[in-house]
C-alpha cells in the first residue's frame, strides 16, 4: 500500500512540475514577445527623428537604414510568439496586439500634446543628475518643433491601428466576423 501511495506521489509531482515548466515557459515567452513588438514599434519613431533631422547636425541615413533593419524582424518576431501563445486564435493575437500598439502611440501623443518645458521638467524630475543636459535639451526641442509635426500622422497610425486591432479582436472572440446567410 505504501508503495502505491509513493509511486501516485512522484506521478503527481512529475506531472505538477510539468505544468509549472510550461506555465512559466509561457509566461516567458509571453512577456518576450510583448517586448520584442513594443519594442520594434518605438523604434520607428527615433528613425523618423533621424529622418527629420537637419543635414548641418549630420548625415543619419545609415544609422536610420539600420534601424529599420532591425525594427522589422523584432515587429513580426513579436507577432509569431504571440500568435502562437494565443493557440493560433487571431481574436486574442489581435486583442493582444491591439493594446500593446497603443502604447508607444499614447507616448507619442503625450510627447505631441506636453510643451518642451513640461516634458524637460519631468525629465529632470525623474533623473536628476543628467549630464550634457543642453544637448539633451537641443534634440528635445529639434523633436518636438521638427519630428513630432511630421510623424504626427505616424502617432494616429499607432492609434487607430490598436484601436482597430483590439475591437476586431473583441468581436473576433465572440465568433466568427462573417456569417454565410441562406
Amino acid at each position: 500500500m505504501k508503495i502505491l501511495k509513493h509511486k501516485l506521489i512522484k506521478k503527481h509531482v512529475k506531472k505538477v512540475k510539468h505544468k509549472v515548466k510550461t506555465a512559466s515557459k509561457k509566461i516567458f515567452l509571453s512577456y518576450l514577445s510583448d517586448l520584442l513588438y513594443i519594442t520594434g514599434l518605438t523604434i520607428v519613431i527615433p528613425t523618423l527623428f533621424l529622418l527629420a533631422l537637419p543635414e548641418e547636425i549630420g548625415n543619419f541615413d545609415i544609422s536610420t537604414a539600420i534601424l529599420f533593419v532591425v525594427t522589422i524582424p523584432l515587429i513580426f518576431a513579436g507577432v509569431f510568439v504571440r500568435y502562437h501563445l494565443s493557440n493560433k486564435n487571431p481574436g486574442k493575437m489581435c486583442k493582444c496586439l491591439g493594446m500593446l500598439t497603443l502604447i508607444p502611440g499614447m507616448v507619442a501623443l503625450f510627447l505631441l500634446i506636453f510643451s518642451k518645458e513640461a516634458i524637460v521638467k519631468t525629465l529632470d524630475a525623474t533623473i536628476p543628475q543628467i549630464q550634457n543636459a543642453a544637448r539633451i535639451d537641443f534634440l528635445l526641442s529639434i523633436y518636438l518643433e521638427k519630428v513630432v509635426p511630421s510623424v504626427s500622422t505616424a502617432i494616429l497610425a499607432y492609434l487607430v491601428i490598436g484601436l482597430t486591432l483590439y475591437l476586431y479582436g473583441i468581436r473576433r472572440e465572440k465568433g466568427p466576423t462573417f456569417r454565410s446567410q441562406r
